[in-house]
Order: C-alpha cells, then structure tokens, then sequence
C-alpha cells in the first residue's frame, strides 16, 4: 500500500534484483490527501486494505488478491467495501486492521473502532465502539478480547463478540505503537517512553519500564524474541527486556530514530530506522548482536 492511495501487487524477477508490477487498485478519494498508512492484510485470497480518503475520512476495502495480481479492472478487483460507496465513511484512518476469523478490526480518528466482515463488508456489532480519543494503534486479540490504546491515554478491552469497552490503565501520553502480546501479558509501549506490561489474569499492570529514565517517545510496534521484548526508541535505542521488565541490553543507533514496527524472522530482528538503515539482530536469552546492515536507496 502506498501513501498515494494505491495497492501495489509485485513479484520478484528470476534474477532476484528486480520487482515487476503485476497490477495495482487505486482507492477513492481526494488526490492530494487520500492514502493507505498501514499494513494490506492479506486472508485467504482478500487483501484487507484501511485507508484514508480525505482529510477527515476514511474507508475499508477488501480486494481479490487474485485479480489484483491479473491486472483485472478496478471494479473486478474489488469485492466490497465498508462503508458502501454512497455513504459517507467513516474517520480517517492510519492503523493497520486487525483480521482474526473473517473480520476486521481497526480504529480510526474519530475515536471509533469498528469490527466489520470481510465476507460481505457489514459491521458486525450495533454500532462501532466510541473510545475517548483517536485510534491509530492497531489492536491485539487474547481468548475474544481486543487490547488497544488511543490517545486518551487509555488502554482498552473489547468484546469481541459485542463491541462493549473497559478502561484498564491510563499511561502518561498517547498510545501510538502497537501493543504486542504472549497470550499472557500485553506489552504496550506509550509516548510516554514508558511500555506498559499488562497482565490478563489479575487484571493489573505487572510492571513499567522507562528507559533507565530516559523516556524517550516511542512509536515503533516492539517485538518478542524467545519470550523477551525487544524495543525500539526516538532516541535511537534498540533494547531487549526479559518477561519482568528488566532491561537485558541495548544497542544505539547513533543520531537516528526507530520508529517503524520491528519485524521477527526466528531468532531475527529487522529494525528500520528513520534515515532508511535497515539493521537485522541475532537475538538470543542473554542480548542482542548486530548481524548486518542495509542503507536503502532511493526512499
């Protein structure tokens, strides 16, 4: 997906170093402000795809991976969308959805979050779930309940089945990063500096971590590595925490930032950084070793 509003289907050349368009969807809306934020979903052959169609709207579409990657017309590619074109959309958007058994999650500015199916675009509580500010976060599911924070400050469980909210917690600024979770604990990083582990069972949050007093903003989705957290900061810091909060070691990206979600590959780690570095760890229970990096060209 791309900030210009289009979904780009691609393929790899025989000799590796090349990638062919195979075909490409352009979502509706204004040129100038339209565009796809997060992640295309894909889920048994639909490409789950939230953009932004203007500066106050936006719109869930759901395409046939298929066709996309034929080349197929625009209105052969897409199987339907949500809200239905004649109607107004919904907030603007900038998470990725959240695509667990045939529906999507995702929030939107307008402090909503919505839970729509991707069979036939229908919402599929009463009414979308109103939180007390933006939702930019993409959400995570544990035994029918989403976790997701906004910029209330507020981390908050969702029925799944029903749409109805609870306050957990409230962190000290927004909630920008994407909470990661083991099934037991939620591991939700804030703008704050601070991540946030929150556990299911007693209902609590277990433990904090502030970067040894650092704080610095942290807007990158963190990873879990073997049972540990690893972190990525505006102040250029890559850290691994062990499951209490105790920080294991860290490595500094010197004068750079991290804010894009850290990506898991085994016992890798791939953190791109904000001058366009993308730098892959080996991780293992005791720290973190640098295996390579890669400046990206063109970008």
């Amino acid at each position: 997906g791309s900030y210009q509003g289009f979904v780009y289907s691609l393929n790899v050349s025989e000799s590796g170093d090349m990638l062919g368009d195979l075909g490409s969807f352009e979502v509706e809306g204004d040129k100038l402000a339209k565009g796809i934020s997060g992640d295309v979903i894909y889920a048994d052959g639909a490409l789950v795809v939230v953009a932004a169609e203007d500066t106050h709207l936006g719109r869930m579409y759901v395409l046939d991976a298929d066709k996309l990657s034929a080349n197929n017309r625009q209105e052969n590619v897409e199987r339907c969308r949500y809200p239905l074109g004649t109607e107004e959309g919904v907030g603007r958007v900038w998470s990725s959805p959240l695509v667990l058994d045939g529906i999507a999650y995702f929030g939107d500015l307008n402090h909503f979050v919505h839970a729509v199916s991707i069979e036939t675009c229908e919402l599929v509580w009463g009414a979308p779930t109103e939180l007390g500010g933006s939702i930019v976060a993409a959400p995570v599911a544990v035994d029918g309940t989403l976790y997701v924070g906004a910029f209330d400050g507020v981390m908050y469980a969702i029925d799944m089945a029903t749409g109805s909210k609870q306050e957990l917690f409230t962190a000290g600024s927004w909630f920008w990063a994407s909470p990661v979770t083991d099934g037991s604990r939620v591991y939700a990083p804030n703008l704050d500096g601070v991540v946030y582990a929150y556990d299911i069972a007693s209902g609590e949050v277990a433990w904090t971590y502030d970067q040894e007093g650092s704080r610095d903003e942290i807007l990158a989705k963190p990873a879990i590595v073997g049972g540990n957290i690893l972190i990525g900061s505006d102040g250029g810091d890559v850290t691994l925490l062990d499951s209490d909060g105790f920080r294991i070691t860290d490595f500094a990206l010197a004068d750079d930032k991290v804010r894009a979600p850290l990506m898991v590959s085994g016992d890798s780690v791939y953190v791109r950084s904000l001058k366009e570095v993308i730098t892959a760890f080996i991780v293992s229970d005791d720290g973190i070793d640098k295996d390579w990096e890669y400046q990206l060209e063109g970008f």
